[in-house]
C-alpha cells in the first residue's frame, strides 16, 4: 500500500498490543523476530496511555529507534488506524542549507 505521498506503508494488525505468541513475537512493522519493544503510538509526556491497546504496537529495538531518528536519516512514523490497525511509513526529509550558504 502506499500513502498519498507515494511512499510505501506497510500496514500490521496487533493482536492486543501483542508482543506475546498470539502476535508471532514479531516486530509489527518489519516482522522479524527479535527482542520487542512496547511502543507508544502517542507519547506517554502527551497524554498517551500505557493501557489503550490500539495505540500500543510491539516493535523491534531497532524499528522503536527509528521512530526517534532524525529526518535525514529516516524517521518511522506509526500512525494508528484504529481497531488494531497501525500504518508504517519512513519519512525522510532533506537537510536544507542555510540561506547564507548558497
Amino acid at each position: 500500500m502506499r500513502s498519498s505521498s507515494g511512499q510505501l506503508t506497510r500496514m500490521g494488525r496487533h493482536p492486543a498490543a501483542g508482543p506475546g505468541p498470539s502476535g508471532g513475537w514479531r516486530c509489527r512493522a518489519c516482522g522479524l523476530r527479535r527482542r520487542l519493544d512496547v511502543h507508544h503510538v502517542v507519547k506517554r509526556s502527551q497524554d498517551g496511555s500505557d493501557f489503550d491497546l490500539d495505540r500500543l504496537v510491539a516493535l523491534c529495538r531497532w524499528c522503536h529507534e527509528q521512530t526517534d531518528a532524525p529526518y535525514e536519516r529516516g524517521r518511522l512514523i506509526v500512525t494508528a488506524r484504529g481497531d488494531g490497525q497501525f500504518a508504517f511509513d519512513v519519512v525522510r526529509k532533506e537537510r536544507s542549507l542555510p540561506t547564507w550558504a548558497n
